[in-house]
This record gives structure tokens, sequence and C-alpha cells, in this order.
């Protein structure tokens, strides 16, 4: 099932801001090409909303633990 990605308001300045730089900078080829792979990931992220999450917290578990320096006792969140 695809999620619906809903973009704020900050988010959208904040990558109307990313793009505005990048052509500024790099060219308008720099800028579609990181427009293009911004939206693929996007699109991945809707589809598999899930996974993604699931890899994301295991990583900030990850790092959370390798940055303790007692035992981490992190749950495992569930996914419904």
């Amino acid at each position: 099932m695809v999620k619906e990605i809903i973009w704020t308001k900050r988010a959208i300045n904040k990558f109307n801001g990313i793009m505005d730089y990048l052509e500024a900078e790099w060219g308008e080829g720099v800028t579609r090409n990181f427009v293009v792979r911004t939206y693929e990931v996007i699109d991945l992220i809707a589809l598999r909303l899930r996974l993604v999450l699931g890899r994301i917290l295991k990583k900030v578990s990850e790092d959370f633990c390798s940055l303790s320096t007692t035992d981490c006792f992190i749950g495992r969140p569930k996914m419904n």
C-alpha cells in the first residue's frame, strides 16, 4: 500500500532553497539530478515505509548503543 507523503511548508522552503543553491553553484544538470533522485527516494519511502522506518530505527539504536558506556537495552519497536 502506497502512503502519501505530505510536505510541510518548511520542508518545501528548504527544498526550494537547496535547489536554488545547486542551480547557482552547480548548474541545471546537477539540480535536475538532485530533484529526480530525491523524488525517487521519496517514492521508495512511500512504497516501503515500514521497511525504511525499521532500518532507520535500527541504525539509530545501533548508533546510540555504540556511543553508550553501559549496556544498551533498547526494545525493538512493534511494526503493525
